[in-house]
C-alpha cells in the first residue's frame, strides 16, 4: 500500500504544486488520477516516486517512508512511466527495456533478465522492434517500449502517467486488459489518464485533482464519483463517463 498524507509541494518561488494532499493507493487495485490540465496529477505521481524535491508530508510504501529507502530499494518497489520520453541516443529497444532491470543486474543482464524483457515485449506487442532503435520508432512505439521497461522491472508498484497518450485505441484497451492482469498478480497500478470512460471502466479507485487540491478519491463505481467527475470539469458526464454534448 502506499500512503500519503498531508502532501504539499511548492517551485522555488514560491507557487503551490499540491496542497496538503491525503490519499491511499491500496495494493493489488488500479488506481487512476485525474483531473484538469495543471491540477496537478504529474506532480502527485513524480514526487510518490522520489523525483520531485523538496516536499512537505508524508509518503509510506508498505509502511515505509519512502525518502528512507536507497534509490536502489525504492526502485525495486516502485517504478515510472512519464508521458513524454526523451530520446536523444539510439539505444535499441531492448536495451531501453533491459533499463528496468538495472537493480537486478546492475549493468550486466544475465539470460534471466533478457528473457524477462522479452516477455515484457511480448506482452506490448513489440518483440520485432527490440532490435531497432528507439529513435526510429514512432511516438506510440516508444511509449510501449518504456511501459515494457517498466513491467519488465517487476516492481510491484507501477506508476504511469499518461499512458494511452500516443497509443491507438486499440493499444490503449490492450494495455488496461494487461493493467487488470497484473493486479489481480498482485502489483499496482497508479496512472493518470484524460479518458474519463477509459478511468471509469479500469480503474477500482479514482483521485480527482484540481487546482493542486485533492477534489475526491473513492471508489470508482457509483454516483458519488460521477458527482465529483462532473463537479470538477464542469461537465455533464452520462454513467460511463462521456459528456452529454
Amino acid at each position: 500500500m502506499i500512503s500519503i498524507s498531508k502532501l504539499t509541494v511548492t517551485t522555488k518561488k514560491g507557487a503551490t504544486l499540491l496542497n496538503e494532499i491525503s490519499a491511499t493507493f491500496t495494493a493489488g487495485k488500479i488506481h487512476v488520477v485525474v483531473g484538469p490540465n495543471g491540477s496537478g496529477k504529474t506532480t502527485l505521481l513524480r514526487t510518490i516516486c522520489q523525483l520531485q524535491h523538496p516536499y512537505k508530508g508524508v509518503i509510506q510504501i508498505d509502511g515505509e517512508a519512502a525518502q528512507s529507502l536507497s534509490e536502489v530499494r525504492l526502485s525495486q518497489k516502485i517504478t515510472w512511466t512519464e508521458s513524454e520520453h526523451a530520446t536523444t541516443f539510439a539505444y535499441s529497444a531492448e536495451d531501453v527495456i533491459l533499463w528496468g532491470r538495472w537493480p537486478f543486474h546492475q549493468g550486466s543482464p544475465t539470460n534471466n533478465d533478457v528473457l524477462i524483457a522479452r516477455q515484457a515485449a511480448e506482452m506490448l506487442g513489440i518483440s520485432d522492434k527490440l532490435s531497432r532503435p528507439i529513435t526510429t520508432l514512432s511516438l506510440g512505439e516508444r511509449k510501449k517500449v518504456h511501459l515494457a521497461k517498466s513491467i519488465a522491472s517487476e516492481a510491484p508498484y507501477l506508476l504511469w502517467d499518461e499512458p494511452c497518450g500516443p497509443l491507438d485505441i486499440r493499444s490503449a484497451l490492450d494495455l488496461m486488459k494487461l493493467s487488470k492482469i497484473f493486479s489481480s498478480q498482485g502489483r499496482t497500478i497508479i496512472m493518470s489518464l484524460h479518458d474519463i470512460g477509459m478511468a471509469l471502466r479500469c480503474a477500482d479507485s479514482i483521485t480527482i485533482l484540481k487546482d493542486g487540491k485533492l477534489a475526491w478519491s473513492g471508489l470508482a463505481a457509483g454516483e458519488p464519483c460521477l458527482a465529483a467527475l462532473n463537479t470538477s470539469f464542469n461537465v455533464t458526464l452520462n454513467e460511463q463517463g462521456y459528456p452529454l454534448i
